[in-house]
């Protein structure tokens, strides 16, 4: 039986490249599902990583602190301003204001960007216990992120 049907197939070698034309095109949308964005973080995780690191760069200068770690929360993502066309309608004693996006070559124009409000600070130093090397802790925090002190943590290792 094997013999008659060696026979009737007959593999024509146009059959095998479209055959395999055919399944390259069929595997292609598959080949990016297990590569991840090159660049998946968004502005606001950007802004607090570069913070976070500024942050612990500076106090991993103050005497008495040999390493830290800082993290960095914040209420919400960064805001983008645009600049918007106001106007005011008044109808039967009634004013209604209408905004409307400025647009030049199909874009907003951009006025600038509102970053987000820190929420909290956590620090982990390898330092003393010493009660003047966490203010000094506390004072680089709170000057160079302009947050009230009741916003930060302190911890040693």
């Amino acid at each position: 039986m094997l013999n008659t049907l060696k026979g009737k197939f007959k593999l024509k070698p146009e059959y095998v490249i479209i055959a395999i034309i055919i399944a390259l095109i069929i595997s292609v949308p598959f080949i990016n599902l297990g590569k991840k964005d090159s660049d998946p973080l968004s502005e606001t995780e950007r802004y607090v990583l570069q913070t976070e690191s500024k942050l612990k760069k500076s106090i991993e200068k103050i005497k008495g602190v040999k390493r830290a770690t800082v993290t960095i929360t914040v209420n919400e993502g960064i805001k983008t301003v645009v600049a918007e066309d106001v106007k005011e309608v008044e109808e039967n004693g009634r004013i209604t204001k209408t905004a409307t996006t400025v647009l030049v070559s199909g874009k907003p124009i951009v006025l600038g960007e509102i970053y987000p409000q820190i929420a909290g600070v956590v620090i982990i130093c390898d330092c003393s216990d010493s009660m003047t090397v966490k203010m000094s802790v506390l004072d680089v925090v709170t000057t160079m992120l302009d947050v009230p002190c009741d916003r930060v943590r302190i911890l040693t290792q």
